[in-house]
């Protein structure tokens, strides 16, 4: 048997491990659409969403697959980073939640929408059950 955790701390103290971050070897640079600042411009104003939030923002009509490619060139690009809790064997995946990237900040200070000044701040995730997925009226 286990012993038990000497505090509170302890005991409830976060090591990453059920997190899958995802990672890029390289930078790839693609090609950016006015769609693509948009979506980036989103994932900024809201600090996380979802693959399925972003495609029932911007791809309503359109294949899971063409949401889900475009969104993977937009983090292998540096613009979106993304993360999921990683799923007990046999029960799937869990979708991928996205935040903004190093390069998406530099896009959004080009663009206007983030200051100069302001140095890009990676969010770390410290407990997955605090990010909020879905609001329901």
């Amino acid at each position: 048997m286990d012993p038990l955790p000497a505090s509170y701390l302890e005991a409830h103290r976060y090591d990453g491990a059920a997190i899958e971050h995802s990672r890029r070897d390289a930078i790839v640079p693609c090609a950016l659409q006015p769609r693509d600042v948009a979506i980036v411009r989103d994932v900024w104003r809201y600090k996380f969403l979802t693959s399925p939030q972003l495609r029932e923002l911007w791809w309503p009509a359109a294949s899971v697959q063409a949401a889900d490619r475009r969104l993977l060139k937009l983090f292998r690009a540096g613009h979106l980073d993304r993360f999921r809790p990683y799923a007990r064997r046999g029960t799937g995946s869990y979708p991928w939640t996205y935040q903004l990237g190093e390069e998406g900040h530099t896009l959004l200070q080009h663009a206007g929408d983030i200051p100069d000044r302001q140095r890009y701040k990676h969010r770390p995730i410290i407990d997955y059950s605090r990010v909020v997925h879905d609001i329901l009226a």
